[in-house]
């Protein structure tokens, strides 16, 4: 009998280690699972299209306001005729927000201007990726303090001012070396 018994608590004890290892697995899986989705979290809301594109539609649809009041319609044309020339910048949508540097900021202006945008053009889209990343950084997307730092308008010079006055009078609202506008 004492043979049986011995038995007996082997394997219970060997029933109780494997629940044990099972359940341990379980929770190691679950752990792993958990920090890949806060890991695909994370990658979602560093990334400036994806912030850039839920902000356009938030605006339109009235859920993000300017201060109290809801974005004019003008204000919605103006962010959402930012999205293209951004788009064109990073047509694969990987840039995060500690990409922001003095150096991404200039090869977004080069950027601009290789596609023969004008400078008022170039200054309203550097206006409005400087407020992109501070509406980011106040909603607590990034904390990458340096980026405000890095942008500063482009001077137009008088040259431009005058093919741009030619532009309007002939109807076109920018220079996008296809008589579009930039791209």
């Amino acid at each position: 009998m004492a043979i049986a018994d011995t038995e007996k608590s082997e394997i219970v004890r060997r029933q109780q280690e494997a629940e044990t290892i099972a359940r341990q697995r379980e929770e190691q899986q679950q752990l792993e699972e958990a920090e890949k989705a806060r890991i695909a979290t994370e990658t979602e809301r560093a990334n400036i299209w994806n912030f850039l594109d839920r902000f356009v539609e938030e605006i339109k649809s009235g859920k993000r306001l300017n201060g109290n009041n809801r974005y004019t319609a003008g204000s919605c044309e103006a962010w959402s005729s930012f999205r293209k020339p951004y788009n064109g910048f990073d047509p694969h949508h990987r840039l995060t927000w500690a990409d922001v540097d003095r150096s991404l900021v200039t090869k977004c202006l080069d950027h601009l201007q290789k596609h023969d945008y004008m400078g008022s053009s170039v200054n309203k889209y550097l206006v409005s990726f400087r407020a992109m990343v501070d509406y980011a950084y106040e909603d607590g997307m990034h904390n990458n303090g340096r980026t405000l730092s890095c942008f500063s308008k482009r001077k137009v010079e008088e040259s431009d001012k005058d093919v741009e006055k030619l532009s309007y009078r002939n109807g076109v609202a920018d220079i996008g070396g296809n008589g579009t506008d930039g791209a």
